[in-house]
């Protein structure tokens, strides 16, 4: 869920998730209430952004209740310090 900052890399990775046939719903352009109702019915959180600097997206996450899971890099890791929900990739 969010919005679309590289349109090619987007249709890339919407075609590869079909093509493997993944139970993945794409939802974009939100506005703010539905981004906190689709948090607050969420178990899990997954930013997959590298490098995020201040992780405001993981605070949300945190604050409706989701287990987030967060790249080993940027500002996320010192929200969520536990090893066991910082990946380095996929």
């Amino acid at each position: 869920a969010g919005k679309i900052g590289d349109e090619e890399y987007f249709n890339a990775v919407k075609n590869r998730t079909m093509a493997l046939n993944l139970p993945v719903d794409f939802k974009t352009d939100l506005s703010r209430t539905e981004i906190e109702s689709l948090l607050k019915t969420s178990l899990f959180f997954i930013n997959p952004k590298y490098c995020e600097h201040f992780g405001i997206a993981t605070l949300e996450a945190l604050r409706a209740g989701c287990l987030p899971f967060v790249h080993q890099s940027g500002g996320s890791v010192e929200i969520i310090p536990a090893p066991e929900l910082q990946y380095t990739n996929a």
